[in-house]
């Protein structure tokens, strides 16, 4: 029978709950001025490299094949001279070095197969065309480079293209080299399937980039947290919300007759009002508390314990407040309904029944007429509901228009002490005060309006396990990112490949930068 509905949706809140820790994005740009110079002289050191070293291959076999060499008798040499001290000692120095240079494997990857000793000796002969590539491009470059600053110099414009090539090439070079030695390189690792332990290990380690994608974004409070009352009011649990308690007051009422100003009217209310709310506030946070260990934590990545838990208990201050403020509203519901609708206490304290008036009882039947209370001698319950009465024999108590305005205006105070316990009943049973000692987060005259806003809970307990919240979220792979500083092997062949490059244009720039500065300084002699 619904003619409409009505959905809020709140964005904020559901990014609170979902309460990311980090945001990726990708974006594409160009690469910067100094990464596309880079590249450009890295590529031409290699080709050069590469030429250099296959165009003399090639020259060398097509010579051989279509030019061969005419064939000449070797003479035999004359025999060695005697080998010198220092000969012997590089003789026996020389093996262990060349030993070393046979075993070394710049390119080691440790392996369990049944070809480990055919991939050794792969990776070694690996390294060594490797180091040979590497010397022979820096030898080849340098030589060039020497003869062409230094011996082919034979007149004043070979002499300024060497000195402004040697200057604009050390220049360069230096400041390249420099800046590409100091700056280091982000490397990222992977850890498959990481335990909590060694989630919290890589947390200390590296905080500010690990990132452990959850397999189940979606976890249930109940799966790692537990939420549950530790102590209630202990009212809740004494003799005086007992149906004992409730009898001693009970048969006084039917026995005598008491003004409605005193607190023995309205008494037998009084404490089963309290007892009920003892009972529907226990009810009502085992609801609540099934209700909200059923709902669901939203991650998508781990979080670490300290967050965690700072996440947990700003949830359970919330659901404290709200619990609160809910049942808070369903009182407050009932308190008007009560008063708005004018309804007469069953124990007269508002109304009181008069003399019955027969008029016409053909028509009309016989009417009750009723005269409103008053109490304080000023405050009229017919004007106004909220009229209260302090009894003065019994501190804290309240009689009042309704028997629940009196009692959420009213204290516990007189239920601490025998005195005042014996003043409310007439019937001499034994019943046990409260105990004033006991360690309790209300005062003894805090009113009971004050403990109903606090849902009568004296002391809240959570635990919450880390372990278990991380076995549900169980990432597959933990990954992270750290800065490290360039390997030597990185730096000598990218700064090879850097001076192979800057050789050949530095050399090209200078000779067109000459040759134009040529023209014109032979054009200006002209004229």
């Amino acid at each position: 029978m619904v003619e409409d509905w009505s959905v809020q949706q709140s964005y904020d809140e559901y990014f609170r709950q979902c309460s990311p820790i980090s945001c990726i994005y990708l974006k594409t740009i160009r690469p910067n001025f100094l990464e596309v110079l880079k590249t450009i002289i890295g590529l031409l050191g290699g080709l050069c490299t590469i030429l250099l070293i296959v165009i003399p291959l090639i020259v060398g076999f097509i010579r051989q094949t279509f030019w061969p060499m005419p064939h000449t008798d070797v003479i035999p040499s004359p025999p060695p001279p005697r080998i010198s001290l220092m000969k012997r000692l590089t003789q026996q120095i020389l093996p262990k070095f060349k030993q070393i240079l046979f075993e070394l494997n710049l390119f080691k990857i440790e392996t369990n197969d049944n070809n480990a000793e055919r991939e050794v000796r792969y990776q070694q002969i690996i390294t060594r065309v490797y180091i040979v590539s590497l010397i022979t491009s820096g030898t080849r470059l340098s030589v060039r480079a020497i003869k062409i600053w230094f011996f082919a110099a034979q007149n004043n414009e070979e002499r300024l293209k060497t000195h402004v090539t040697a200057i604009l090439l050390i220049i360069t070079f230096s400041t390249l080299g420099l800046i590409y030695i100091l700056s280091s390189v982000s490397v990222t690792n992977q850890i498959s399937n990481p335990s909590s332990k060694t989630y919290e290990n890589l947390l200390i380690q590296h905080s500010n980039t690990l990132q452990c994608p959850c397999s189940r974004m979606s976890i249930k409070y109940k799966s790692f947290m537990n939420l549950s009352v530790l102590n209630r009011h202990q009212v809740c649990s004494s003799d005086f919300i007992k149906d004992k308690w409730i009898e001693t007051l009970l048969l006084p009422n039917l026995q005598s007759t008491y003004s409605p100003t005193e607190f023995q009217t309205s008494a037998i209310g009084f404490f089963q009002l309290l007892a009920s709310f003892c009972q529907f506030t226990e009810q009502y946070l085992t609801d609540e508390l099934s209700a909200l260990t059923n709902k669901s934590l939203i991650h998508s990545q781990v979080v670490s314990p300290l967050q965690l838990n700072i996440q947990i208990q700003s949830i359970i201050k919330q659901f404290q407040v709200d619990t609160s403020n809910s049942f808070l509203n369903i009182l407050e519901l009932i308190r008007v309904m009560i008063t708005d609708n004018t309804l007469i206490s069953l124990f007269q304290s508002n109304w009181k029944w008069t003399d019955l008036i027969f008029v016409d009882t053909s028509h009309w039947g016989k009417i009750l007429h009723t005269k409103p209370v008053v109490y304080n001698g000023t405050c009229n319950c017919g004007l106004s509901s909220q009229c209260l009465q302090e009894i003065s024999a019994m501190p804290g108590l309240n009689v009042g228009c309704y028997p629940l305005e009196a009692l959420l205006k009213s204290n516990l105070q007189c239920l601490y002490n025998h005195s005042c316990i014996r003043l409310i009943q007439s019937i001499d049973q034994s019943f046990t005060p409260l105990n004033a000692s006991l360690t309790s987060k209300y005062k003894l005259n805090s009113s009971v309006q004050s403990i109903l806003n606090e849902l009568m809970v004296e002391e809240w307990i959570s635990n919450v396990s880390y372990e278990d919240y991380y076995n549900v979220c169980s990432p597959s792979f933990c990954s992270y990112s750290y800065m490290i500083r360039r390997s030597f092997l990185d730096i000598l062949s990218v700064l090879l490949g850097l001076y192979g490059g800057l050789v050949i244009i530095t050399t090209t720039l200078v000779t067109i930068l000459v040759h134009i500065w040529q023209q014109r300084h032979t054009r200006v002699q002209t004229f």
